[in-house]
């Protein structure tokens, strides 16, 4: 289990042309909403068995939007992995998952985001960052 969700990163886009709220929401009540999204974490991802084994890695781009109660009523696939099974699990992920509320004035609004799911399978971590000290030395 703990292979399925390793490897997976999440991009989230407010306030972009790409998430467009659908109502008069502003700069603050979208921060508010991705904050409330990102403290939640990330959807709950399974790397495709046959993927997996055929060391398939993508990237897929979806925009969603996201009714008053939280629930995904609409859903783009914005760009393609280059593979289904890949494609569909990020959908799949997306839509379960039940979101923060967008308020705007106090009222809860449709909102209409996006996000990007990578799947990776070998995550291959950034060395250190050189110390400014030893950086400026050199």
């Amino acid at each position: 289990m703990r292979n399925s969700v390793i490897g997976f990163t999440l991009t989230l886009i407010a306030g972009s042309a790409a998430a467009q709220s659908t109502s008069a929401c502003t700069k603050a009540d979208e921060i508010r909403w991705e904050e409330a999204t990102i403290r939640e974490g990330i959807p709950a991802i399974i790397y495709p068995s046959q993927a997996r084994q055929e060391e398939r890695e993508g990237s897929v781009r979806v925009q969603f939007t996201i009714d008053g109660g939280g629930k995904v009523s609409a859903m783009t696939i914005l760009s393609t992995s280059g593979y289904q099974d890949l494609d569909t699990e990020a959908a799949r992920a997306i839509g379960a998952r039940v979101y923060p509320q967008m308020m705007c004035g106090g009222i809860a609004k449709e909102y209409t985001t996006a996000q990007t799911i990578h799947f990776r399978l070998h995550h291959v971590p950034a060395p250190p960052a050189v110390p400014l000290s030893e950086a400026s030395a050199r």
